[in-house]
């Protein structure tokens, strides 16, 4: 399903639940991926992972979208689906487990940044001695 899918009616919230879990765990799955590339030299695997991250995230961004623009439909859209309440609480759990996978991007970009400044320093100072006699 393309991604402006998400957003053409009738968004049945069932599905947009499901599709935010499946994503979750491909979120899940590519971080795994930039961890374990972090500890490698290959700033191609790095990138890449960031990029696959980036997708997933934009595609969750939308269903998020089309998932609150259901949630501020006409009441009566809304009194066939288990009621508001349930579908609230669906999405604070998913907004909970989506603060605990930004705060898990966080630190790995955090400590991509220091492995990319300590990397820098290390060529500056071999640069200089290379300099020096």
């Amino acid at each position: 399903m393309h991604v402006s899918d998400w957003l053409q009616p009738p968004l049945m919230p069932e599905t947009l639940i499901a599709e935010l879990e499946r994503l979750g765990s491909e979120l899940d799955s590519a971080l795994a991926g930039l961890m374990d590339a972090t500890g490698t030299n290959s700033a191609e695997q790095r990138a890449a992972e960031i990029e696959r991250i980036a997708r997933v995230l934009a595609k969750r961004g939308t269903v998020l979208d089309a998932f609150e623009t259901w949630l501020h439909t006409t009441p009566n859209a809304r009194a066939t689906a288990r009621g508001r309440q349930y579908w609230q609480e669906a999405l604070q759990r998913l907004q909970q487990a989506d603060a605990r996978r930004a705060e898990q991007l966080g630190a790995l970009l955090a400590a991509l940044g220091t492995q990319l400044q300590q990397r820098i320093a290390q060529r500056a100072l071999f640069i200089y001695q290379r300099g020096t006699p």
